[in-house]
């Protein structure tokens, strides 16, 4: 069975386009050929819908690659907001790492 490998995204988001790029570069570093799904949010109601947390979102089979993102402080958490990850240092970033995101597709794809 192929991983569905998709790519939420919201675009008043500064970092989504980097993210994409980001993710392009981790499944060509793991030597997957997977196609990506790139999904933009475009309303509150479709970010609830598809359980949205914010921009960028990695998800493999329907799972987000970080199950515990950072708190952003939104009374309700799916919304058109921007996305922080925890790095493998512990700052908090737009995006995760290379290493991180390559680590996340191994284990997801594995699974």
């Amino acid at each position: 069975m192929t991983a569905l490998v998709e790519y939420l995204w919201w675009a008043e988001c500064p970092s989504h386009e980097e993210g994409y790029r980001l993710l392009g570069a981790a499944l060509a570093a793991e030597g997957l050929d997977l196609p990506i799904s790139s999904i933009e949010i475009t309303s509150e109601a479709e970010a609830d819908r598809l359980v949205f947390v914010g921009s960028p979102t990695f998800r493999v089979n329907g799972r987000d690659l970080d199950p515990l993102p950072p708190p952003t402080g939104m009374a309700h958490p799916y919304g058109m907001a921007c996305r922080a990850y925890r790095r493998e240092d512990g700052r908090i970033a737009p995006l995760p790492t290379l290493d991180w995101l390559r680590a996340a597709l191994r284990r997801a794809v594995a699974e």
